[in-house]
């Protein structure tokens, strides 16, 4: 009878060639997918770190835009707004605040603000309120939300204005007449509302600019007052 020996060593270097190989194409698979979770997290990183430079730079042209806008405040307005808000004892000034514009045109209207107290830090909030054609009845098909973010941009919410005590700064607000009032619906000749609300040392989200609001929480509104712009299109 003859021996088995050689046949079996035979099967257990096939085995082994076939282990060997299935050993290698498993260490080449965990590897690619070593590999595959490292570059996953490096591209969100960099999604995440471009996401936040976009964000610093928009931020950064809105500041250094409302700066440029502030320094053309005339003497003459900077004066009138002073003289009101000390001689009529008012926290929150804006004697000029209607404008007639045609589409596409903007107003750049003030906000003059007076801290009587320590230095602290201002706030101020635009909303669309309302619109009213030519005969004073409702315009419809007006979407508040589109308003505000294509009317106001970056001028609906300005934080984090510094005023030291007993002083007075000019905020400017930019209103531009778009040429619709939603998606699908042009803006049509009329009166457009907007409220102005100026809040102290404010904690975010900032409440509602709007009377029901007042009437609710006064206490977080600096003046204690909703204010109103006017653009007539």
């Amino acid at each position: 009878m003859k021996s088995n020996k050689g046949h079996t060593y035979r099967i257990n270097q096939t085995f082994s060639r076939v282990s060997d190989r299935k050993a290698s194409e498993l260490g080449k698979m965990m590897n690619k997918k070593g590999i595959e979770l490292p570059l996953s997290a490096i591209v969100t990183v960099i999604l995440m770190v471009m996401i936040l430079a976009g964000a610093i730079v928009l931020t950064f042209r809105f500041f250094a835009g409302a700066e440029e806008i502030r320094a053309e405040i005339d003497r003459s307005t900077r004066e009138q707004i002073s003289s009101l808000l000390r001689t009529g004892n008012s926290l929150v000034a804006i004697p000029f605040n209607k404008a007639q514009l045609s589409r596409g045109g903007q107003k750049v209207f003030v906000v003059g603000v007076r801290n009587i107290a320590e230095k602290a830090r201002f706030s101020v909030r635009v909303e669309f309120d309302s619109a009213y054609d030519l005969n004073e009845k409702p315009i419809v098909g007006v979407l508040p939300d589109f308003i505000n973010d294509k009317w106001l941009g970056a001028f609906s919410t300005i934080l984090g204005v510094q005023i030291d005590k007993n002083k007075i700064d000019f905020i400017p607000v930019v209103v531009k007449a778009q040429g619709a009032v939603s998606e699908s619906t042009p803006a049509p000749r009329g009166v457009y509302v907007f409220n102005v609300c100026v809040y102290k040392d404010a904690v975010l989200p900032l409440a509602p600019c709007q009377l029901e609001q007042l009437e609710m929480t006064k206490e977080v509104f600096y003046d204690k007052t909703v204010h109103q712009l006017f653009v007539e299109l």
